[in-house]
Protein backbone atom coordinates (compact mmCIF):
# COMPACT_ATOMS: atom_id res chain seq x y z
CA UNK A 1 0.00 0.00 0.00
CA UNK A 2 1.22 3.52 -0.80
CA UNK A 3 2.03 6.08 1.83
CA UNK A 4 -0.89 8.29 2.90
CA UNK A 5 -1.33 11.62 1.16
CA UNK A 6 -0.13 14.64 3.10
CA UNK A 7 -2.25 17.79 2.93
CA UNK A 8 -1.03 21.36 3.32
CA UNK A 9 -2.70 21.34 6.74
CA UNK A 10 -0.31 18.57 7.78
CA UNK A 11 -3.03 15.92 8.10
CA UNK A 12 -2.51 12.49 6.58
CA UNK A 13 -5.29 11.00 4.49
CA UNK A 14 -4.90 7.27 3.87
CA UNK A 15 -5.24 5.75 0.43
CA UNK A 16 -8.07 3.20 0.46
CA UNK A 17 -7.32 -0.20 -1.02
CA UNK A 18 -10.04 -2.75 -1.82
CA UNK A 19 -9.26 -6.05 -3.58
CA UNK A 20 -5.88 -4.72 -4.67
CA UNK A 21 -7.32 -1.53 -6.21
CA UNK A 22 -6.27 1.79 -4.70
CA UNK A 23 -8.70 4.67 -4.32
CA UNK A 24 -7.46 8.15 -3.54
CA UNK A 25 -9.66 10.67 -1.72
CA UNK A 26 -11.35 13.40 -3.72
CA UNK A 27 -13.05 16.59 -2.65
CA UNK A 28 -16.83 16.60 -2.52
CA UNK A 29 -16.92 19.38 -5.14
CA UNK A 30 -15.70 16.83 -7.70
CA UNK A 31 -18.67 14.50 -7.08
CA UNK A 32 -21.47 15.18 -9.57
CA UNK A 33 -25.02 15.69 -8.31
CA UNK A 34 -27.15 12.55 -8.26
CA UNK A 35 -30.62 14.02 -8.49
CA UNK A 36 -33.02 15.46 -11.01
CA UNK A 37 -35.99 17.77 -10.89
CA UNK A 38 -39.10 18.04 -13.00
CA UNK A 39 -41.98 20.51 -13.16
CA UNK A 40 -45.27 19.01 -11.98
CA UNK A 41 -48.82 20.36 -12.16
CA UNK A 42 -50.64 19.11 -9.07
CA UNK A 43 -54.45 19.06 -9.16
CA UNK A 44 -55.85 18.80 -5.63
CA UNK A 45 -59.59 18.41 -6.27
CA UNK A 46 -59.66 21.39 -8.63
CA UNK A 47 -57.02 23.49 -6.86
CA UNK A 48 -54.08 23.49 -9.29
CA UNK A 49 -50.52 24.10 -8.04
CA UNK A 50 -47.34 24.53 -10.07
CA UNK A 51 -44.79 22.33 -8.30
CA UNK A 52 -41.31 20.90 -8.63
CA UNK A 53 -40.49 17.27 -7.82
CA UNK A 54 -36.91 16.41 -6.86
CA UNK A 55 -35.69 12.82 -6.80
CA UNK A 56 -32.33 11.14 -6.34
CA UNK A 57 -29.53 10.77 -3.83
CA UNK A 58 -30.20 13.93 -1.84
CA UNK A 59 -29.28 12.63 1.63
CA UNK A 60 -26.81 10.31 3.32
CA UNK A 61 -26.45 8.38 6.54
CA UNK A 62 -23.21 8.20 8.50
CA UNK A 63 -22.84 4.71 9.92
CA UNK A 64 -20.35 2.31 11.45
CA UNK A 65 -18.85 2.04 14.91
CA UNK A 66 -16.26 4.64 13.99
CA UNK A 67 -18.75 6.72 11.97
CA UNK A 68 -16.58 6.01 8.93
CA UNK A 69 -19.20 4.76 6.46
CA UNK A 70 -21.38 6.98 4.30
CA UNK A 71 -24.52 5.40 2.85
CA UNK A 72 -26.47 7.30 0.18
CA UNK A 73 -30.21 7.67 0.69
CA UNK A 74 -32.39 7.91 -2.38
CA UNK A 75 -35.30 10.23 -1.59
CA UNK A 76 -37.93 12.33 -3.35
CA UNK A 77 -39.96 15.38 -2.43
CA UNK A 78 -42.29 17.87 -4.06
CA UNK A 79 -42.87 21.53 -3.31
CA UNK A 80 -45.12 24.32 -4.56
CA UNK A 81 -43.13 26.89 -6.55
CA UNK A 82 -45.01 30.04 -5.54
CA UNK A 83 -44.60 29.34 -1.84
CA UNK A 84 -40.83 28.91 -2.02
CA UNK A 85 -38.46 31.77 -1.49
CA UNK A 86 -35.07 31.91 -3.12
CA UNK A 87 -32.93 30.04 -0.52
CA UNK A 88 -29.93 32.24 -1.22
CA UNK A 89 -31.94 35.35 -0.26
CA UNK A 90 -32.34 34.08 3.30
CA UNK A 91 -28.66 33.11 3.49
CA UNK A 92 -27.66 36.60 2.28
CA UNK A 93 -29.89 38.19 4.97
CA UNK A 94 -28.34 36.02 7.68
CA UNK A 95 -24.80 36.70 6.46
CA UNK A 96 -25.43 40.45 6.41
CA UNK A 97 -26.85 40.29 9.96
CA UNK A 98 -23.71 38.47 11.13
CA UNK A 99 -21.47 41.01 9.40
CA UNK A 100 -23.43 43.90 10.91
CA UNK A 101 -23.17 42.33 14.37
CA UNK A 102 -19.41 41.88 13.94
CA UNK A 103 -19.03 45.50 12.79
CA UNK A 104 -21.01 46.63 15.83
CA UNK A 105 -18.90 44.50 18.19
CA UNK A 106 -15.66 45.74 16.64
CA UNK A 107 -16.88 49.31 16.87
CA UNK A 108 -17.79 48.98 20.56
CA UNK A 109 -14.42 47.31 21.33
CA UNK A 110 -12.67 50.24 19.65
CA UNK A 111 -14.65 52.75 21.72
CA UNK A 112 -13.97 50.81 24.93
CA UNK A 113 -10.22 50.66 24.25
CA UNK A 114 -9.91 54.32 23.29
Amino acid sequence: MEKPLRLLSGKNIPVLELDGVQYRPITSSRVPPAYCEVDVELDDNGDVFECVMVSGHVAALIEGEKKDTLRPRPEWFIFIKEECEDPTAEMRRQLEAIRAAKRGAASSEYRMGA
